[in-house]
């Protein structure tokens, strides 16, 4: 061998290159699981709604949707933890397809908070008042849809 130096300098070179079209992969495998964590997150969500919005029409009785206001508020609180939301896991790094989280998420992270927050506190509201059995217990969602969600694609 001539010059061992160049070429222990093409293995590493090699070596790197490999490794980088490799992590690739890897950081989109990673995003896809935290993208599954938050829609399993919106699915107790949704089901919980479902239930709320049966007690309300009297199809549901008062036991059904106070435990569905506590999942409700159990899931909203888990859904605002930042390691769900890591960086470039939001529309438009994530194909519209497999996401409808908005990349603002992260760049008005304390908004977002306090949309969830704000969300949760509702469903403890509705819960006291759906114990006592008197008054109307309202409940909504849909303070972070508008400015956190994009629209569904197929």
């Amino acid at each position: 061998m001539r010059n061992p130096v160049k070429y222990i300098l093409g293995i590493v070179a090699f070596a790197f290159a490999l490794n980088a079209f490799d992590s690739a992969p890897v950081l989109a495998d990673e995003h896809m699981i935290v993208i599954k964590e938050r829609k399993a997150l919106m699915k107790k969500v949704v089901k919980a709604t479902r239930i709320i919005k049966k007690y309300k029409k009297g199809k549901a009785s008062a036991n059904e949707a106070i435990a569905a206001a506590k999942a409700l508020r159990k899931a909203m609180n888990a859904s605002i933890d930042k390691r769900l939301y890591p960086k470039n896991s939001t529309r438009p790094d994530v194909s519209a397809k497999k996401t409808r989280a908005k990349a603002n998420i992260l760049s008005e992270w304390e908004a977002f908070v306090e949309a969830g927050k704000k969300s949760a506190k509702l469903a403890s509201k509705f819960i006291e008042v759906a114990k006592v059995g008197q008054g109307e217990a309202k409940f909504a969602c849909g303070g972070c849809h508008k400015p956190y969600r994009g629209k569904k694609v197929r």
